[in-house]
C-alpha cells in the first residue's frame, strides 16, 4: 500500500501537483495575487516532497511526463498573467508619476 507523499493521488502526489497547479492559474486569472503566491509555496514544497520520496515503478515514466508537461503549460499560462498585471500596474504607476508631477507643477505656478 503507498502511502499520501508517494501515491500519485494522494496530496502531494501528481494528480495533487496537478489540482494546486489548476488552482494556482485560477487564482491568476481573478488577480488573487496574495493566494497565488502562497499556493505556489505549497506546491513547490509538494513537488519536493513528491520527487524527494517517489520511489521506482509507483509511477510510470509516461504518467510522470505528461503532469510535468502540463504544469508546465499551466505554469507559461500563469507566468503570461503575471506579466500581464505587472504591465498594468506599471502603466498605473506611470499615470500616477504623471500626475503627482503634473499636481506639483500647478502648485509651483499657482501657490
Amino acid at each position: 500500500m503507498m502511502d499520501a507523499v508517494t501515491d500519485q493521488h494522494g496530496p502531494h502526489g501528481l494528480d495533487g501537483l496537478l489540482h494546486l497547479s489548476r488552482s494556482m492559474l485560477a487564482l491568476a486569472e481573478s488577480g488573487d495575487w496574495e493566494e497565488l503566491a502562497l499556493l505556489e509555496a505549497e506546491r513547490r514544497a509538494a513537488v519536493q516532497t513528491h520527487f524527494a520520496s517517489l520511489a521506482p515503478r509507483q509511477q510510470t515514466a509516461g504518467q510522470v511526463r505528461a503532469a510535468i508537461q502540463e504544469i508546465i503549460n499551466l505554469n507559461r499560462q500563469i507566468e503570461a498573467l503575471c506579466a500581464a498585471a505587472r504591465a498594468a500596474t506599471m502603466a498605473q504607476l506611470k499615470d500616477l508619476r504623471r500626475g503627482a508631477r503634473g499636481v506639483d507643477a500647478y502648485r509651483e505656478h499657482h501657490p
